[in-house]
């Protein structure tokens, strides 16, 4: 077994030197942090990624470049490349996840570039793919692919990781309709899904209700071919080379180099590549107000301040380093002299040594972003710390916050704040930095790279396959069904009402039984050996009238009412919340022409079914989270159903009544039909394997088998009576 890496860059790229074109190791933190794991294992990874070189010249260099992986490129042409990275993945994707709406340029070609290349990395994986391979996409560059590598290997397991943030929903609607659903549909081609933090996890999962309208049982989504499990992986450093560093020598020339340069002055120090996101101008204004505010600490302290080149071809990247060298003139005019200047700055890349060395050398290490998926060099600087000194000043806005708790946490837009942390960060004692330290680097040392990568593989591994896809049931099948009935002595048949054994009208009153369904229904329920139960969502009195003179369990209102002979609720008194949802709903049936309400005696139902598709749909997203919040510590559920929205008491479902009211033990056959998500209960409560769970029409569901329709369901039951 192979694994497969997928990503926009891959661990090498190429650089111009003494006029020749040279392989050297790829900057950032996903091309790091890989590198550590890709020999991992009996067999070699594959790494999939997109060459900055042409092919010709690959081809020249190939020899030259040394790698842990075995490379795969993929030549986009230039004008492609420039619409698919520059235009879509980071002018689009990354403003926006990194809630930067405004910075957002939408253009149709780059839209285009992202599905053509896209496109291309899957025919790609396909053709390095071999039976039995992990493939793990990475990354927003290619949030697409997972679905197209599906549809072209429907067996495959596939990961999928996000190493950037993800928005919430109110800022990844902003998105175009058809970007959205096709972002989500295309992540979701995965076996796994894996963010870094629960917060990214929470929005994704919001954003895929209400666009997509999909419910989950414990973060698993079951799709039409396939599971698809969300889960946080919060993704680390190779802590113990970065711990070794300290004492290495190239580290200790660099560290001593820098400490007798600023002998009588505290360090601190930042590095950042270009970015808008990563706060570089709160830092600035931090540190200028912590000068202007703490004039002691005038000449006593040195900012270094290194930024390293990224995507320098793009506007705001280009706007923003003019930004900084500005401020940064500023504030060493004002507080600096001949011989000092408060904010060293260095428009470069670093070295290993040389980063190890600022890290091992500095008493504070600022780190700002207003948005970050993670963080590595957070925690690249606590590994480096083998003195267990020093000070990680940290926005809490990155991810690498909800791990390193120890840490000097702060708002990055509040420059106040920052300003005062600075100096208490400063004045911090040795045996405070010490057991801060150590606290963190126990948690890095735990959860480094390896284990990072090794958790994500396993629980691919774990996430394939869990449960067999759903299959049309055909013929043979049906055969299986019809023999194991006849032969059972005791026979439990379930059936849901409303898109199961009648189709669905405008208004719910018309959807009455005729007389040659009951009489289906009489043939089968007369029986001795079956007992049969129409379990809906329908309110008792309208099932009474319909179905009382009938041999018949009855399950209303989703398990809140049972009739064998008589009715029995199922919970309490009417609840306090019923009338207040239902002036919510009112205002949503008069607002949308076609919606309208049906009360029931325990929970209120808000229809659209007779609304435009689209719409309805949006509205019930909206209507939804409403509900959703008002009734946040009430005992209620929210359900989403089939073009309606419903509220009812908690603690009565279609697979918590099952349990109740049906010993199973006593049945040696069980049929249960359903058509919608509010059945997805009683198929789950019956995950068994033996039982006959049939989901009737489209939609991902938990149930063995499918019907198209309720013709096929009417034919299958005649059979049985």
């Amino acid at each position: 077994m192979r694994k497969i890496h997928v990503s926009y860059r891959l661990p090498i790229s190429f650089e111009k030197k003494d006029g020749k074109t040279v392989p050297k190791p790829s900057a950032g933190g996903l091309a790091t942090a890989l590198v550590s794991t890709a020999s991992e294992g009996d067999s070699k990874a594959l790494w999939l990624g997109v060459a900055d070189i042409s092919s010709t010249k690959w081809e020249s260099l190939k020899s030259e470049i040394k790698s842990d992986a075995d490379l795969v490129p993929i030549f986009l042409p230039i004008s492609l490349n420039a619409l698919f990275y520059r235009g879509f993945s980071n002018s689009v994707l990354w403003p926006l996840f990194h809630y930067f709406p405004s910075f957002v340029e939408f253009k149709e070609e780059y839209l285009d570039a992202y599905k053509q290349a896209n496109a291309e990395m899957a025919q790609k994986v396909v053709e390095n793919y071999e039976e039995g391979d992990l493939i793990w996409i990475h990354d927003y560059h290619f949030m697409l692919l997972p679905s197209l590598v599906r549809k072209l290997l429907p067996n495959a397991k596939i990961g999928f990781f996000l190493h950037i943030p993800f928005p919430n929903f109110e800022v990844f609607r902003l998105l175009p309709s058809e970007v959205k659903v096709m972002l989500l549909q295309g992540v979701m081609g995965a076996s796994l899904v894996g963010f870094q933090t629960w917060g990214y996890t929470s929005s994704f999962m919001e954003c895929v209700e209400n666009v997509l309208g999909k419910s989950h049982v414990a973060y698993q989504f079951e799709e039409c071919a396939h599971s698809c499990r969300v889960a946080v992986f919060p993704i680390s450093i190779d802590f113990e080379t970065f711990n070794a560093s300290y004492d290495d020598p190239a580290t200790i020339f660099c560290r001593k180099e820098l400490l007798h340069k600023y002998k009588d002055k505290r360090i601190i120090f930042s590095v950042d590549r270009l970015d808008y996101t990563k706060g570089v101008m709160y830092r600035l204004q931090a540190f200028d107000l912590f000068l202007e505010q703490h004039p002691e600490w005038r000449g006593k302290v040195v900012f270094i301040l290194v930024i390293v080149p990224s995507r320098e071809e793009i506007e705001k990247y280009w706007e923003r380093r003019q930004m900084i060298e500005t401020n940064i003139n500023r504030i060493n005019h004002l507080y600096g002299n001949y011989y000092y200047s408060p904010v060293v700055y260095h428009y470069q890349s670093v070295s290993f040594a040389q980063l190890t060395g600022f890290f091992s050398a500095a008493d504070l290490v600022l780190i700002s972003p207003v948005r970050d998926g993670m963080n590595l060099v957070a925690k690249e600087f606590v590994a480096t710390r083998r003195d267990q000194k020093g000070v990680l000043m940290l926005s809490e806005l990155t991810g690498a916050a909800d791990e390193l708790r120890e840490a000097i946490l702060f708002n990055p837009l509040d420059t106040k704040q920052m300003a005062e942390q600075i100096n208490v960060s400063l004045l911090m004692g040795e045996e405070e930095q010490t057991q801060r330290m150590k606290r963190m680097q126990t948690h890095l040392r735990k959860h480094d790279v390896f284990h990072w990568a090794s958790h994500f593989w396993s629980s691919l591994d774990q996430s394939y396959g869990q449960k067999s896809p759903m299959v049309c049931i055909d013929a043979e099948q049906i055969g299986n069904l019809l023999s194991e009935f006849s032969k059972a002595e005791r026979r439990l048949i379930l059936l849901d009402y409303d898109g199961t054994l009648i189709r669905f009208f405008p208004q719910p009153d018309m959807a009455k039984p005729d007389e040659k369904l009951k009489e289906l229904l009489k043939r089968i329920a007369t029986d001795s050996k079956t007992t049969a139960a129409i379990v809906s969502g329908r309110d008792h009195h309208t099932m009474d009238n319909w179905f009382g003179d009938l041999p018949l369990w009855l399950i209303a209102e989703h398990g809140a009412y049972v009739k064998k002979t008589q009715w029995k609720s199922q919970v309490g008194k009417s609840p306090a919340w019923k009338q207040n949802v239902k002036n919510i709903m009112t205002k949503f049936s008069e607002t949308y022409e076609g919606s309208f309400i049906e009360q029931k005696t325990l929970g209120v139902v808000w229809h659209y079914r007779n609304m435009d598709d689209r719409a309805g749909f949006d509205a019930s997203r909206s209507l939804i989270g409403q509900l959703k919040s008002y009734l946040l510590d009430a005992k209620a559920v929210v359900l989403d159903g089939n073009k309606v929205v419903e509220v009812k008491p908690s603690g009565s479902d279609k697979g918590q009544v099952l349990s109740s009211v049906f010993d199973l033990s006593e049945y040696d056959f069980v049929l249960a039909i359903g058509d919608d998500r509010t059945d997805e209960d009683l198929f789950d409560a019956l995950d068994d394997g033996k039982a006959y769970t049939i989901k009737v029409g489209d939609g991902p569901t938990k149930a063995r088998f499918r019907l198209k329709g309720v013709n096929d369901v009417i034919a299958l039951l005649t059979r049985l009576g």
